[in-house]
């Protein structure tokens, strides 16, 4: 068993949300194209934009649930007291990590 900062049993930071930095860019990219089409139209990129936020937003909650899922596991099979502490904190530092989104 390995702790690594506030990231979780044998996680690393890029673990925590599955979300990779090439779908932020992609997201990123694919917004810029949206705002380009905003002169010549801008209802249809309104449109698009709300669709893309839509799929960012089901992406993350699915990324959330999976880092949930995952932290869940950590905790079956008779963990002892240690592992159940670090349990324990990676939830703090879950819900820690949904104030953060909140205020961002």
């Amino acid at each position: 068993m390995r702790w690594i900062g506030r990231f979780g049993l044998n996680r690393s930071p890029t673990s925590r949300y599955p979300a990779s930095t090439a779908s932020r860019s992609s997201c990123r990219q694919r917004l810029a194209d949206i705002q380009a089409e905003f002169i010549e139209e801008p209802r249809a990129a309104v449109q698009k934009a709300e669709r893309l936020i839509e799929e960012a937003v089901d992406h993350m909650a699915k990324s959330m649930h999976e880092h949930v899922k995952r932290m869940h596991g950590d905790m079956e099979n008779n963990a002892d007291t240690e592992r159940l502490r670090l349990v324990m904190r990676s939830y703090r530092d879950f819900i820690d990590s949904l104030d953060s989104r909140r205020t961002a």
